[in-house]
């Protein structure tokens, strides 16, 4: 811009995003007036400090630390104090690859203008008492490591319209109980890593007054929905790559909408692939009386324990209309046209039921 212009060289101070650091942002469109900085593996504090010095914008939308492991709690301090003071909206602290301990200002946890916030690989050492996000809308707290589960709870208590919350557990994050109790929330993500075994004895209480899509990624623990029958049925449940251990299924008991993920390498068939199933002493409720659409992926009707699970559903599902079976794209032919004929002689449970191969 100097090149350009004198007119330009203080241009940049007015850009209403500032985004430092180079780890990827999967989610975010950059757009040109987005002001970037690299140095090495982190950001450069100076850089940092001095940009938000000379920073002009009366209101910062957009304020994104990413590859901060080289910064200092006092210095992230300082800087979101900064942020908060030009009504920051949307804001995100990562660190990688290690972990980093913050102390947020407390004027952030009562800043009314932030609609989204994430924290990566953050050790929080303290959340205040009151705490009131009364703006924020999107949540996110990835690999995050709290003082104790009361530190969780305070988080979250107080967001009136949060609508999006994601959590990814994490080995020694201090809490084996997540309580989850916002009324406006209608999206909620549990993710974990395969890697993390610790974790199995999470457990996520989840009060679904309103929520309506529920996503559960890579968990070991256990899941409870409560709720009562005046409140609205969630709509919409991903399980991808859920343990066999985790117990989550059996509180799905109003739902419309499932989607089961098995847990297996690139969500892929492989050679050593083994499913488990255990024939349920009654039939559930869900699928003698509710089912009317049923999917299935990648089937693989040579394992007799997935050709046992496709009979008792086509059989039990009285009220199915459409069932499709998608076969592995590794699989000629004549061998789909062998394991579709195999399904399409089982007798159903209902009579209107369209058996289609994918």
């Amino acid at each position: 811009m100097r090149v350009l212009s004198k007119r330009w060289i203080s241009l940049w101070t007015l850009v209403p995003r500032l985004i430092f650091g180079d780890y990827p942002e999967e989610d975010d469109d950059r757009e040109e007036e987005d002001a970037e900085a690299s140095e090495n593996d982190h950001c450069c504090s100076q850089f940092v400090y001095g940009t938000l010095l000379l920073h002009k914008a009366p209101v910062l939308e957009r304020f994104h630390l990413n590859r901060v492991s080289g910064c200092s709690a006092s210095e992230i301090d300082l800087w979101v104090r900064l942020a908060v003071d030009r009504f920051v909206r949307d804001l995100k602290i990562r660190f990688f690859p290690e972990y980093g301990i913050i102390r947020l200002p407390s004027t952030l946890f009562r800043c009314a203008t932030l609609e989204t916030l994430e924290l990566r690989k953050v050790v929080i050492s303290e959340v205040p008492s009151r705490v009131s996000f009364q703006s924020l809308k999107t949540f996110r707290l990835l690999f995050v490591k709290y003082a104790d589960e009361e530190s969780f709870v305070r988080l979250i208590s107080d967001c009136p319209v949060l609508e999006d919350l994601v959590v990814e557990t994490c080995h020694d994050d201090n809490v084996v109980t997540f309580t989850i109790n916002v009324p406006s929330l209608e999206k909620f993500s549990i993710r974990n890593t395969l890697q993390d075994l610790e974790t199995e004895n999470d457990v996520f209480v989840v009060h679904y007054h309103s929520l309506k899509q529920l996503t559960i990624v890579d968990y070991f623990g256990e899941l409870k929905l409560l709720g009562n029958n005046n409140m609205p049925q969630l709509v919409e449940a991903n399980l991808l790559s859920v343990s066999c251990h985790a117990k989550v299924l059996e509180s799905f008991s109003r739902l419309k909408r499932i989607s089961l993920c098995l847990p297996e390498e690139n969500h892929s068939v492989t050679e050593d692939r083994k499913v488990f199933w255990t024939q349920p002493s009654c039939v559930p409720q869900c699928l003698l009386y509710h089912l009317e659409t049923f999917e299935w992926r990648d089937y693989d009707g040579t394992e007799e324990v997935e050709k046992e699970m496709a009979i008792y559903i086509l059989k039990n599902a009285s009220r199915l209309v459409t069932a499709t079976i998608y076969y592995p794209d590794l699989f000629e032919w004549e061998r789909k046209l062998q394991m579709f004929k195999e399904l399409e002689v089982v007798s159903r449970g209902s009579r209107s039921c369209e058996l289609t191969m994918g």
